[in-house]
């Protein structure tokens, strides 16, 4: 495969819940090994609401590689829609991107973790 000069941004929601949390450091772990040979210009966005049971867990697992970036979202953030639960809405991308006002373009990729059955 060829390195692409496309901006990848993946956003990877997350409840943080400590039973979600092994699922998620594999799916980093794979991110982590698999993205950066293929993409020049790569972020991967862990999106948790602030004060999970596992946001030091975490933290630490964003803080393994550069383009990896914790975002915490407060209680007070309201999502169209009424949607309850941040992690559940499937247009958290396109929210993030123009609260936070990007001007660069990036190819969005929503990710998810499974747990592995015993």
């Amino acid at each position: 495969m060829s390195i692409s000069d496309a901006k990848l941004l993946v956003v990877l929601p997350t409840i943080g819940r400590e039973d979600m949390l092994p699922a998620l450091e594999r799916t980093l772990g794979s991110l982590r090994l698999c993205l950066p040979p293929l993409f020049t210009q790569l972020r991967v966005d862990v999106v948790v609401e602030a004060g999970c049971a596992g946001a030091p867990w975490i933290a630490a697992l964003a803080a393994m590689a550069p383009f990896i970036r914790l975002v915490e979202v407060t209680a007070a953030f309201q999502m169209p829609n009424a949607t309850l639960a941040l992690t559940r809405q499937p247009s958290w991308p396109g929210s993030f991107s123009s609260r936070t006002q990007e001007k660069t373009p990036w190819i969005c990729a929503r990710a998810s973790c499974a747990i592995r059955g015993s």
